[in-house]
């Protein structure tokens, strides 16, 4: 397996405080239908594949290194990429798009969607708009979730999902926060 820069090759972590599976334990429905906006190399795109929740889960990521300028991910991409592609073959129900958050949010209809799972460039302006483009295409009861809910590392984010749950001027709703940083909200 290669490795994505240089360093070790791509593993899935174990440990259950680096998983999705807590996150994954509230969600309140079978059969979903999901989006993960910003998939990488599909470490949680098989983790939502595996929980047996998912119908269809929509990977979206453009898999560009000119989309990752604002990312920490100094990565070359066209590996990362190779990575998802193996990673996720099993899988039928997993549907790749390669393309922006934007761009593929015009590809779906509003309220089809339990889950969106946001983890892509974390930058204040960034999560904001992905969530505007996605928020209109969750159903009434589903979730809007995300990744590295880190005021140290991702200080935007934090703000982001405050200023539109927290303090309800997207959509007032509880916010939880997981071990492993992600954030999870019902509509």
């Amino acid at each position: 397996m290669e490795a994505i820069s240089g360093g070790e090759p791509l593993k899935m972590r174990p440990r259950r405080w680096h998983s999705l599976t807590p996150l994954i334990e509230k969600l309140e429905f079978t059969n979903g239908v999901m989006v993960e906006v910003g998939s990488y190399t599909g470490e949680s795109t098989v983790m939502f594949a595996q929980c047996g929740k998912f119908k269809e889960i929509h990977a979206i990521d453009p898999w560009s290194n000119e989309h990752r300028a604002l990312d920490l991910a100094a990565c070359d991409m066209k590996i990362v990429e190779k990575h998802f592609d193996k990673r996720v073959a099993p899988y039928s129900m997993i549907i790749k798009h390669k393309t922006t958050s934007r761009a593929a949010s015009n590809k779906f209809h509003e309220v089809c969607l339990d889950l969106v799972y946001i983890d892509a460039i974390h930058t204040y302006e960034e999560l904001k708009a992905d969530i505007f483009y996605w928020l209109s295409k969750i159903k009434k009861g589903g979730y809007i979730a995300g990744h590295d809910y880190n005021s140290r590392s991702y200080p935007g984010v934090v703000q982001v999902v405050k200023e539109s749950f927290q303090e309800g001027k997207i959509y007032p709703g509880s916010v939880y926060v997981f071990k492993d940083t992600s954030w999870l909200v019902r509509l």
